[in-house]
C-alpha cells in the first residue's frame, strides 16, 4: 500500500528537489507485524523517490545526502539522489558535503573519535587527526587540532594545512 502524507512522523526541508520524510514500515526480523521508522525521499509531488530505509538521514548537499544505519554495517555513509550507497556507512559520525569534501569521524588506535576528510568519491583526502572537524566554507574548515587535550582551534586548507591557528591555542 503506498504511503500517504498523513503517515508521515517527521519531514525535512527541500534541497536540491528532495525532502527527506519519515514513516512506519514493516521489520518482520523482530516479529510479524512489527513497524519501525525509516527515513526516505520524497519529490516535490510527494511521491518516495527513495524508499524509507534509513534510521537517520540530512538534507541533499553537492548531489548527496548523509545516513546513518544500525545492524550489522551500521555507520554514517552517503547515497546520492537515487538511493544508490555511494560512500558505505563505515563512520562514527560524518558532516554534509560542502565544497567536494565532506568531514568524517573515526575510531582511532586509542580509541578515540578523531576527523579527517573524504573526497565525493569516498577516498580519504585530509587524514583523521582532529578532535572535531567542520564543513568547508570558502576554501577553509575550522579544526580542534590534534592532541586530545590541547586547547588547539585552527582553520585548514583544502590540503590539510594550518592557515591559522587561533591565538588562544596552546602551542606545541
Amino acid at each position: 500500500m503506498p504511503l500517504s502524507s498523513k503517515d508521515w512522523h517527521n519531514i525535512g526541508d527541500f534541497s536540491e528537489g528532495l525532502a527527506s520524510v519519515q514513516v512506519q514500515v514493516p521489520d518482520n526480523s523482530v516479529y510479524q507485524g512489527y513497524r519501525v521508522e525509516k527515513y526516505g525521499y520524497i519529490d516535490r509531488s510527494g511521491k518516495f523517490v527513495i524508499q524509507p530505509r534509513f534510521d537517520r538521514v540530512e538534507k541533499f548537499s553537492e548531489g548527496k545526502a548523509l545516513f546513518f544505519q544500525t545492524g550489522k554495517n551500521s555507520g554514517y555513509g552517503f547515497i546520492d539522489s537515487k538511493g544508490h550507497v555511494v560512500v558505505k556507512p563505515k563512520y562514527l559520525a560524518a558532516k554534509s558535503f560542502s565544497e567536494g569534501l565532506a568531514a568524517v569521524a573515526i575510531k582511532s588506535t586509542d580509541d578515540k573519535e578523531i576527523w579527517g576528510y573524504i573526497n565525493e568519491e569516498g577516498r580519504g583526502v585530509i587524514e583523521p587527526r582532529f578532535q572535531y572537524a567542520a564543513s568547508f566554507n570558502g576554501g577553509l574548515a575550522a579544526v580542534n587540532c590534534d592532541q586530545y587535550g590541547e586547547n588547539c582551534k585552527a582553520y585548514i586548507d583544502r590540503k590539510g594545512k594550518t592557515r591559522w591557528l587561533a591565538a588562544f591555542s596552546s602551542p606545541k
